[in-house]
């Protein structure tokens, strides 16, 4: 059911993501044109340039077959102002009848077979609008004056359209209206509609214009060698574009229905044979000419564009808020902004090397939800230029993250709350960018090195990525990671495509370049071939821009490709042989592990007073060459050195290397006497790094009996150490009690006492001594609640409360304007013990007393969660979601769970664990959504596995007051509950290899 879900999730995904940005990127593209007024002249037909006249000669055929004979050419300049775009040339013809008029021009998105558009105009003698019939582009015209009525009925045939408008004018001749006959007259009024296009935008409010007029390049006429006039050129207003962008994407995508419907003139289908022998070349040549023409005029567009340096800084800063914006919803706010700066470093490496080897019209924009992309253009970049572009990516983002890695193994980086989070994203993002599937880079850099070469295979391997992907998400129920296989399903088609024109055009030699109107020749020549004849223009250009790179840069030869292939290898190999040399990846795990949360806001606080101390990691690797000299230094070195080395490996959980170097230091602490610390140190550490119980508490029980009744301070805390280790070994409450108890009242003691020395260095300025019998306190009440049912219930109950209360008096009460950071750690400090507080009251049953003291905590949390409170109001909403639970609230319940999830969004990411979805189908079901409780149940049966922990706590017998913080409650039996009525435990039950539902 999940996986389904994450399917229909990305479905929807890409069914909000597609629409809304093809209608931005069009709204775009209409905003960046800029438009000039129309300069229009009548010239002979004769003085049409070649290339020109014989795109027109090529549609004057079917003009003439539909009674049409010709009156005069026109030239204007184009309405979009770009450098170097040509004067678009038409031919007029005049209907048998004299009624209309039609205009033929060249299409600057030429269809098989028809590289022309087509505009029929039925001027009229009365002051009723003018009829105007065009050919499957109504949708290209925005607007037009009041003067005229447009018509398109989008049928597939020039002839079907001409039948439309003779209708049309047949009719309004029979209302009694008299079309105008003289050609002169009608030609004024055809070109005050050319000419007014621009007025009427502007009077609509659509365009806005710049502020002072600039040179617009128009095109030099052939018959005039004057210079280009000086216009004003105006733009479309944001909201005009927003506005006009979907009925231009709906008219596109219904032209090219119709025309894929429409009939192939019968010389495109005449043969499969070579081309010459196919059509004419007249014919070709005309073809090819409008595809190169037409390209030629997208290029210079879409090259004027790239080159607008404030074009591109806004959207880069645009697509970067709907980044954050995105990624807030879907993850949290500060994991969005550090996930930002990762991808913006990894496209930076890019748009870097794009900078260093050449590259022009260089940009950056941010993909929300997906990722970023890296935008330049050089034609004749080679295979090695594309190489060092496709590496400069992930490498340098995987040798920053192994850099912060071996900086905080060596100690030079003092940890913090995003380091780990920000390394992971680094290596992860950039390293499975460096995979070899399309379209990430290191897809790319195995397609140029090996697929370019062989179509076929090309297509295999993007089909292989699209598939590789796909399945990774089905794998890790990411929504995302399967809405972009699906994109890739969607550009399937287009690869299918390429593959197939790229196996008809020829390639240049090895070493051999081509240029860009030489490749681009190549390419359109072999699309004039039948078997594309139905393509759209779109869909030709797409595979021409997609080969040209290939065209025009050189290709290298076997040795040269596998150089690329052992370069790419070694950076595959890379982050691996790192981890390995520093010794960084379990410093990094534990790292990543410790925190939970990733706070927004940084802790408003002035400059600390103290100064932590440096950070003195040792890699294990390192300590084993220090441990394998020790016999060359002096015995009163050696054991300081065994002891610091046994208790990294114990912080590092390795108490099998703990264990044996703390009996080597027992080897040379033995022979001291018990007053020496060293001594007892030792023992503490066989105490705690011996697993076999009955031997560490036999090591406790002789630090305790060596322990002189004169014992200095340093001697009484290790003394408390071993009494809080023994009470948690334990074999009975009441024994772990009084060893608790003994450890409390010394570190109470040690609190009390003034330091010896300078006091220790921490953030709330209070002792060690401080925390550690706040923690016993904490051991001791939930020790005295298990006691509550085998005695005095009430006495235990109330001592419980008492301990608590105590941790929370213990806190020292900072000033109201103090802003120092020890004053912040007394704050969070109290509210964390107001919280245990709470929990242990709503146990008892007194949530009557457990709400308010929970909506103290919350009143304290800023408005804008800063660092130190995220954890703190998760909990306290957490608390007031299960007193809810225990008041049988359901109003009160949903709401607190809504702000419980809510809470989420600060932290590293959405709550999704398996605790969560017991907790989830519990609240559930008091609330009585049916669905999302099945939802939780089949996640938490997804997430079983025989033996973890959390299903065993929560199936097996009740845990022992000395193993789980709580053993009663709310919270524990809505979790036992659940973990019964969803199957969990008998799921449990089931053989390890059965597969989950």
């Amino acid at each position: 059911m999940n996986h389904w879900m994450t399917v229909a999730a990305a479905a929807a995904l890409l069914a909000v993501a597609l629409p809304l940005w093809m209608w931005l990127a069009m709204a775009r593209s209409l905003a960046q044109l800029r438009l000039q007024p129309v300069a229009v002249q009548v010239l002979d037909r004769a003085a049409v340039p070649a290339p020109h006249r014989g795109i027109l000669d090529a549609a004057a055929g079917d003009v003439m077959a539909m009674g049409f004979t010709y009156g005069y050419s026109l030239q204007c300049s184009p309405t979009a102002c770009i450098a170097g775009m040509p004067w678009v040339y038409s031919d007029v013809y005049v209907s048998a009848d004299g009624r209309t008029q039609l205009q033929v021009s060249p299409s600057t998105l030429p269809e098989a077979g028809r590289a022309c558009t087509f505009q029929w105009a039925t001027v009229w003698a009365d002051a009723g609008p003018h009829d105007l019939t065009v050919h499957c582009f109504r949708h290209f015209l925005l607007w037009w004056p009041a003067t005229w009525q447009v018509h398109d009925d989008y049928l597939p045939s020039v002839p079907q359209a001409w039948a439309g408008h003779q209708r049309r004018v047949d009719a309004a001749c029979a209302a009694g209206r008299q079309p105008v006959t003289d050609v002169a007259a009608v030609r004024e009024v055809c070109l005050g509609l050319l000419q007014g296009m621009l007025p009427e935008g502007q009077a609509r409010g659509y365009l806005t214009p710049f502020t002072a007029p600039i040179s617009a390049p128009v095109a030099a006429s052939p018959l005039s060698e004057t210079a280009a006039p000086t216009l004003p050129l105006w733009r479309m207003r944001g909201w005009a574009a927003l506005r006009q962008a979907p009925t231009l994407v709906r008219g596109m995508r219904r032209a090219a229905q119709v025309m894929a419907r429409s009939p192939v003139p019968a010389a495109s289908f005449a043969t499969s044979a070579p081309l010459s022998d196919a059509v004419s070349p007249a014919g070709v040549d005309a073809a090819l000419h409008a595809d190169l023409q037409a390209f030629a005029q997208h290029q210079s567009h879409q090259a004027e564009v790239a080159a607008r340096p404030r074009r591109k800084w806004l959207a880069l800063g645009t697509t970067a808020a709907l980044f954050v914006l995105v990624g807030g919803v879907l993850m949290s706010w500060r994991s969005a902004l550090v996930l930002l700066v990762v991808i913006g470093l990894h496209e930076g490496g890019h748009w870097l090397a794009m900078r260093t080897l050449g590259y022009r019209n260089l940009s950056v924009l941010f993909i929300p939800g997906l990722g970023g992309v890296a935008l330049g253009h050089k034609p004749s970049a080679s295979t090695w230029n594309k190489l060092a572009v496709y590496l400069a990516g992930p490498v340098p983002g995987l040798l920053l993250a192994m850099g912060l890695m071996g900086a905080l193994a060596k100690g030079w980086l003092a940890p913090s709350a995003w380091v780990p989070d920000f390394v992971l994203m680094c290596l992860i993002i950039n390293y499975l960018n460096l995979l070899p599937v399309h379209p990430l880079d290191g897809g790319r850099v195995v397609e140029s090195l090996l697929f370019v070469r062989w179509p076929v295979l090309r297509f295999v391997f993007v089909l292989a990525g699209m598939v590789a992907l796909g399945a990774l998400g089905w794998l890790l129920h990411d929504a995302i990671t399967l809405a972009l296989a699906g994109l890739l399903a969607l550009g399937l088609s287009h690869h299918w495509r390429l593959m197939r024109v790229d196996r008809q055009v020829p390639r240049p030699a090895a070493g051999q370049a081509l240029t860009e109107a030489e490749a681009a020749t190549r390419v359109f020549t072999a699309l004039q071939q039948p078997q594309f004849a139905r393509w759209s223009f779109a869909q030709r250009l797409g595979a021409v821009r997609a080969l040209l790179p290939e065209l025009q840069g050189t290709r290298l030869g076997l040795l040269g490709t596998l150089a690329g292939l052992a370069l790419y290898l070694a950076c595959l190999a890379l982050p691996a042989a790192a981890l390995w040399a520093t010794g960084a990846g379990p410093l990094f795990m534990a790292a990543r592990s410790a925190p939970q949360y990733l706070p927004d806001v940084v802790d408003e606080t002035s400059p600390p007073t103290y100064s932590a101390p440096a950070s003195g990691f040792v890699t294990p690797e390192e300590w084993t060459r220090r441990l394998e000299k020790a016999d060359t230094l002096p015995e009163s070195q050696r054991l300081p050195l065994y002891l610091e080395a046994a208790d990294d490996a114990l912080e590092l959980e390795d108490t099998q290397a703990a264990l044996d170097r703390y009996q080597q230091a027992w080897a040379l602490a033995e022979p001291l006497p018990a007053s020496n610390p060293l001594r007892a140190r030792t023992l503490l550490g066989l105490l705690q790094a011996t697993e076999d119980p009955q031997e560490s508490r036999a090591w406790g029980l002789r630090l305790l009996a060596e322990m002189p009744a004169d014992a200095d301070a340093s001697l009484r805390l290790l003394q408390a150490r071993a009494e809080s280790s023994l009470a948690h070994s334990a074999a009975s409450l009441n024994e772990s009690i009084e060893h608790m108890q003994r450890a409390l009242a010394l570190w109470e003691a040690a609190d009390a006492a003034p330091p010896a020395g300078p006091p220790a260095a921490t953030r709330s300025g209070l002792s060690p001594s401080f925390y550690s019998a706040a923690t016993a306190r904490s051991a001791l009440s939930r020790w005295r609640m298990q006691q509550a049912g085998e005695g005095d219930a009430q006495e235990a109950k109330q001592e419980a409360q008492r301990l608590l209360q105590r941790n929370v008096d213990a806190w020292p009460t900072p000033a109201e304007g103090d802003r120092s950071r020890g004053a912040l750690a007394a704050r969070v400090g109290r509210a964390d013990a107001q919280l245990d507080l709470a929990w242990l009251l709503m146990d008892q049953g007194h949530t009557d007393r457990a709400v308010p003291l929970t909506q103290q905590v919350l009143a304290q949390v800023p408005a804008s969660v800063t660092a130190s409170w995220v954890h703190l109001q998760d909990r306290a909403l957490e608390t007031l979601v299960w007193s809810a639970m225990a008041r049988q609230d359901p109003a009160s319940l949903r709401s607190h769970w809504q702000a419980w999830l809510q809470s989420a969004r600060n932290a590293a990411s959405p709550r999704r664990d398996a605790l969560w979805q017991l907790d989830r189908w519990a609240v559930m079901q008091r609330l009585g959504d049916a669905r999302q409780a099945q939802e939780a149940r089949a996640d938490i049966l997804r997430r079983a596995k025989p033996g973890a922990y959390w299903a065993m706590r929560w199936c097996g017998p009740p845990a022992s007051a000395l193993q789980a913080p709580e053993v009663s409650g709310v919270r524990e039996l809505a979790r036992r509950e659940a973990a019964q009525a969803t199957g969990l435990c008998e799921r449990m039950a089931e053989p390890a290899g059965n597969p989950p539902n």
